[in-house]
């Protein structure tokens, strides 16, 4: 008699006893069992069908470790790429970082560069190439002068409007001038030779004859000195005729030429003295100011 089986299996399912469970991938054979060595086929078909789902379980096995080794190597990539984007967007946030950090740090730098002192108002003579050189040398004294506009008007010898005015014309500068009230204001910035000292010596040192605008930063007080210091510019009577209140320096004056002398000397590395801090008549004894009405001991110690 001729017998016929179907026989199912998946590559997952497991065969026990020649029977065939779970459903799946499905492999079927059709045997007849009409020989007489039947057991022998059933175990020759048993041990074919394990073969063959062991096979494709393998596969299976090797293709899921293929599968999940792709993953992982996906995600470890993704991680990389996630992580590296930061940090070159962080390089390059870096070199901007350092940029920006250059530029401020030389911006600071200029800023730390003070041409003006903070004690001054700026009030520049200009074109400032028309009243000053570009200092060649770093300033090594400080000229003390005084000025007025006395000889325009004995009346208001000093209106700022009248003392500047004569800058103006004469083409003689100063880097900084101090008003009655102890105001002060900057015509020329530290950065250029203000032409306020002329011809004369100092010190025996050559390199000053002549030069000592080069050198020096030069402050006036507005003020009228006394009869012998003003002799120069008016007669005896006309000097007679002036308001007492007139004559001298004003407290607010020494004051105010105290601070900016001391912040001078600081920024540039003068030493408060007076062998650096020095009047007009030293360097040039045709000249009189200060004067002998200016206390230097309210101006150097």
């Amino acid at each position: 008699m001729r017998t016929l089986y179907d026989l199912t299996a998946a590559a997952s399912d497991t065969v026990c006893g020649g029977c065939v469970s779970r459903t799946g991938t499905r492999i079927t054979f059709r045997r007849s069992f009409d020989s007489p060595d039947v057991s022998h086929r059933r175990g020759f078909i048993q041990l074919s069908i394990i073969s063959a789902l062991r096979g494709e379980m393998e596969i299976k096995m090797k293709f899921r470790r293929s599968f999940f080794a792709f993953l992982a190597a996906l995600l470890l990539c993704s991680c990389m790429r996630g992580t590296g984007a930061p940090d070159a967007d962080t390089g390059a946030a870096s070199s901007q970082d350092s940029a920006v950090s250059e530029a401020t740090f030389q911006t600071e730098a200029e800023a730390e560069k003070v041409t003006v002192s903070p004690l001054a108002e700026e009030d520049f003579l200009l074109p400032l190439e028309d009243f000053s050189w570009e200092r060649e040398y770093d300033a090594q004294f400080v000229m003390i002068h005084f000025t007025s506009a006395v000889m325009v008007s004995r009346d208001d010898p000093y209106s700022m409007d009248s003392v500047r005015q004569i800058f103006e014309d004469s083409g003689i500068s100063i880097n900084y001038i101090i008003d009655r009230e102890g105001v002060i204001r900057c015509y020329i910035p530290e950065d250029r030779a203000a032409w306020h000292a002329g011809k004369g010596a100092y010190g025996g040192e050559e390199k000053y004859t002549d030069a000592m605008n080069r050198y020096s930063v030069g402050i006036e007080l507005v003020g009228i000195g006394s009869a012998s210091d003003m002799a120069q510019y008016l007669t005896a009577q006309e000097y007679a005729s002036l308001d007492p209140s007139l004559i001298g320096f004003t407290e607010a004056q020494y004051e105010s030429l105290a601070a900016l002398v001391a912040d001078i000397c600081e920024r540039n590395s003068i030493p408060l003295d007076r062998e650096h801090v020095i009047g007009h008549n030293e360097y040039n004894p045709a000249k009189a100011d200060p004067g002998e009405l200016f206390d230097w001991s309210r101006i150097v110690k």
